[in-house]
């Protein structure tokens, strides 16, 4: 990455997704401790504070309690640089009481984010069924990721678009992240600059980002505060979206939000109650 460091503006990245593990759909996608230790050493060269939001593959795929019980150690062990993102385990739909308590357990032990995966684990993430998870982190300003994929029922690319209009009316104080899939197709560019328009609290990640001039027409249409930057490594190479956003035809200051100021506020309004 020896080239980025031309880009001197930014002192920050706050990366706000990566995976640990092994994707079972294509085993031969691998992240392991080594990958992101490198990874982190490398924009140490180049960040002054420098966080990576860890996903485990092994929660997504198998079981999300013991996915991140073993993310825990892994977070303790990097506490300057790693954090964590729990996945959602579906089992406190029934049991709803004690997701509060794990939630708290999990935000001290370096979790700062909440993924849900509703096609993938099969439970409703519509506001009237998700409505007692929703009040706490509204209370607690949890931030909430989710794919466009996972919204993405019938694989036909109907996104229930309605869905992130409700939860961002009814829940202002949650920051909900739209991740997305391979691309974040120019056929969605509509809508989702109808959401960014009429919403406060919904964000993009950039690690999909990738058709001509959609980052700087978000920025020029929105302003650089709802975008945040994501690796996704190792489904994207190391270099790729950095490059994307060094290279964007942006200002320095809306670079730097994007790099890491974003997501920076966005954590600090974390409140355990």
């Amino acid at each position: 990455m020896a080239s980025l460091n031309n880009f001197n503006c930014c002192s920050e990245i706050y990366d706000c997704c990566l995976w640990y593990g092994t994707d079972s759909t294509n085993p031969e996608v691998n992240s392991d401790l080594k990958l992101l230790s490198n990874h982190t050493d490398s924009l140490n060269k180049i960040f002054n504070d420098v966080k990576l939001f860890i996903n485990s593959l092994y929660s997504v795929y198998y079981d999300p309690i013991e996915g991140d019980i073993a993310l825990e150690g892994i977070l303790k062990k990097n506490k300057d640089n790693f954090l964590g993102t729990i996945i959602f385990p579906s089992h406190f739909i029934l049991e709803k009481k004690g997701f509060e308590k794990y939630l708290g357990k999990k935000i001290k032990s370096g979790f700062k984010m909440l993924r849900l995966l509703p096609k993938n684990h099969k439970y409703s993430v519509d506001a009237w069924a998700f409505k007692y998870f929703y009040e706490i982190l509204n209370r607690w300003h949890f931030p909430v990721v989710i794919s466009l994929d996972e919204l993405d029922i019938t694989g036909n690319k109907q996104i229930n678009w309605k869905y992130f209009y409700d939860l961002a009316q009814k829940y202002p104080d949650i920051p909900i992240i739209l991740d997305g899939g391979n691309a974040k197709e120019m056929v969605f560019s509509g809508y989702l600059f109808q959401v960014l328009q009429n919403t406060g609290n919904v964000y993009l990640n950039i690690h999909n980002l990738f058709a001509f001039n959609q980052v700087e027409e978000i920025v020029q249409q929105f302003g650089a505060g709802k975008l945040l930057f994501d690796s996704n490594l190792p489904f994207y190479p190391e270099e790729m979206v950095i490059r994307r956003i060094g290279n964007a035809r942006i200002i320095n200051e809306d670079r730097s939000k994007i790099f890491g100021g974003n997501m920076k506020n966005i954590i600090k309004r974390i409140t355990v109650y």
